[in-house]
């Protein structure tokens, strides 16, 4: 059977998940899934043996499996995956069509909406707000770059993409050594908006999961929370260093934007991501966390974590559902109700395995 879309699924000791993932997918004519688990022993299941479905066991660094995985993508279009998330399939079919029909879009995705488990119920919330209403189609590379930057959500790391150009932001994204927290995400999301049109389409597409801590401190470079971008990007120490970093996302960009454009556009980002009230607070957070001795952050941690589950236990859960739910639906955003049914079934039966 040919396929036009493969799903891109890093994953690290969290086999669970990987085995949910596994079975929501497995068998299914319109999409190809590759896996690739970083754990330091493989998945012990069947499951992962469908007839579309690759697993590969790769006991390495997230850099390598991601490359090693661009070898294997064979399809016109390719999505990058959690292993704890969800897409609904109606909406990947949407997206496809959209790009299938508009050949100078590179990128397409629809709107989020997180998920968790309170007392074995599933709680929805909302989740990146500032998708809407995202349509990047401006003819000029840079207007397209200072537009998404200066109100920045990662609008295109988990979008269907053409395979050409996921395949070069995402080994150029990989080539940069530098140890700044996210930012892989950060280049390839500057390199896909440099690269063409992208658009977010009024339908509900992603579940993000915030049911596990997200992964941090694995060792691979840019997964330290603690080594801020913009700390970095403000740093007299790093003048040099600034500077091959828009030097070479210019060239990576074929050169539509210059290296001072590329400066502008970064200068935006440092100023919208890190200078709002709300991220002063997760940064007084995180500050709080390394100022501690070892032995102290992870009762703070939990703290925090039983905090914000009593916050959750005085609200009505399944009211909180519905409204997060009612909040896309007013905004004009369709929903799949039997492909999101059918996303919470799989949730619901992980949870009793």
């Amino acid at each position: 059977m040919a396929f036009k879309l493969t799903l891109l699924c890093p994953s690290y000791e969290r086999h669970h998940y990987l085995e949910r993932s596994c079975r929501f997918w497995g068998n299914r004519g319109d999409v190809y899934v590759l896996y690739a688990d970083g754990s330091q022993s493989p998945l012990e299941s069947s499951i992962a043996n469908a007839s579309n479905l690759r697993y590969f066991h790769q006991p390495f660094g997230l850099k390598q499996r991601l490359l090693r995985l661009l070898d294997h993508v064979q399809t016109p279009y390719v999505c990058m995956m959690g292993d704890d998330e969800f897409f609904l399939p109606s909406a990947l079919q949407l997206c496809l069509a959209f790009l299938e029909s508009h050949s100078d879009y590179v990128a397409c995705m629809g709107r989020a909406i997180g998920f968790s488990r309170l007392h074995d119920k599933i709680v929805l919330l909302p989740q990146y707000p500032r998708l809407g209403d995202r349509d990047l189609s401006d003819s000029s590379a840079f207007n397209r770059l200072e537009s998404h930057f200066s109100s920045y959500v990662p609008a295109h790391c988990y979008a269907v993409m053409r395979t050409d150009v996921f395949r070069s932001a995402m080994q150029a994204a990989l080539s940069i050594e530098l140890d700044i927290f996210a930012v892989f995400e950060l280049v390839e999301e500057f390199l896909v908006v440099a690269a063409g049109k992208s658009i977010v389409l009024p339908e509900l597409y992603w579940l993000r999961s915030h049911e596990a801590p997200p992964l941090r401190n694995t060792g691979d470079l840019s997964l330290n929370p603690s080594k801020r971008f913009d700390h970095w990007w403000h740093s007299k120490e790093a003048e040099r260093e600034k500077e091959r970093f828009c030097k070479y996302l210019s060239t990576a960009s074929c050169g539509v934007v210059t290296e001072g454009q590329v400066e502008q556009v970064l200068d935006c980002y440092t100023e919208y991501s890190y200078g709002q009230v709300a991220v002063w607070d997760r940064s007084l957070w995180y500050s709080l966390l390394r100022a501690l001795p070892s032995p102290l952050k992870n009762p703070l941690r939990l703290l925090k974590a039983r905090g914000e589950m009593l916050v959750n236990q005085c609200t009505n859960p399944a009211a909180q559902s519905k409204a997060a739910l009612q909040e896309l639906r007013d905004q004009g955003i369709m929903i799949d109700e039997h492909g999101l049914a059918e996303c919470f079934a799989s949730i619901k039966k992980s949870w009793n395995l």
